[in-house]
């Protein structure tokens, strides 16, 4: 019988202390001024909805970032998709909510796609969901599947961060969001794809190719670009935000990226740095 369950359950190591601490710092603020915002816009039903959603979508997002069992992430990380799906689509009357919802939805289930392979693959060498399990299983992985589990979390987490080109969803679902989960999504949610790397490229899986790192960081640039080019030419407030966010993110994985070619050619006081300014 496979056991899927682990007997520890969550891991607080600094990296998941620092990420709900970013998740707190972001989250508190917008429910605060959620008291406000809902009870001018909706009623009261709608507004106790708005409010579950919320706590819901806080509360998948501090699982995803301290569970220490791939298989409990993947069903977090679904969760915390799909609660963000449904404050998207929130205003139902709004036939621009339900189109930019349809797109989130299929985007970020064709990433959650590539993590269910990526951890299957990891699953079958180590026997075991547990993230230290893995770990070590990683140390003695095939370069060929290595690179292969690389690039199917990069596609996978890199959906959710928003990425170019994988970022279509994001300027189409942040506008349509209520206020407070817009900027939620765009100051938390779409971080935690940088968890994601972090953990699963980083301190588990082990950089073992300089290419890695390039690729990051060429995609960061692009994101950069792209992000800024966008911003520029747009007048809709909630849209210029997440044209920002894209390249804000290309910002954040420079630094990632940069750390992963610093260790790659194993210097690690550099890629430490690198990590820490992308954090």
């Amino acid at each position: 019988m496979i056991n899927l369950l682990p007997k520890q359950l969550f891991l607080f190591d600094p990296l998941a202390i620092f990420f709900l601490f970013v998740i707190s710092i972001i989250s508190l603020p917008a429910a605060v001024y959620s008291f406000g915002y809902l009870k001018g816009e909706y009623s009261g039903r709608k507004t106790i909805l708005a409010w579950v959603l919320l706590i819901f979508f806080v509360l998948s997002m501090v699982l995803v970032v301290s569970v220490r069992n791939a298989f409990i992430f993947i069903v977090v990380w679904e969760i915390m998709s799909l609660v963000s799906y449904f404050l998207v689509v929130f205003d139902t009357k709004h036939e621009k909510s339900i189109q930019a919802g349809m797109i989130y939805i299929v985007m970020t289930h064709i990433g959650t796609a590539f993590l269910v392979a990526a951890f299957l693959i990891m699953y079958k060498h180590a026997g075991s969901f547990d993230f230290l399990a893995i770990k070590d299983a990683c140390q003695t992985m095939p370069c060929q599947i290595k690179n292969i589990v690389f690039l199917l979390l990069l596609v996978g987490f890199g959906t959710k961060a928003g990425i170019v080109p994988l970022h279509i969803w994001l300027p189409y679902a942040h506008p349509q969001a209520p206020s407070h989960i817009s900027s939620i999504m765009s100051g938390v949610m779409i971080k935690t794809a940088v968890y994601g790397i972090a953990r699963f490229v980083i301190f588990m899986l082990g950089v073992s190719s300089s290419w890695w790192g390039i690729l990051v960081l060429v995609l960061a640039l692009v994101s950069c670009l792209v992000g800024v080019i966008y911003a520029l030419m747009e007048h809709d407030i909630k849209k210029l935000l997440a044209y920002h966010s894209v390249e804000n993110i290309g910002i954040i994985l420079l630094g990632i990226g940069l750390g992963m070619f610093f260790l790659s050619k194993g210097q690690p006081y550099l890629a430490v740095f690198s990590i820490i300014a992308g954090m």
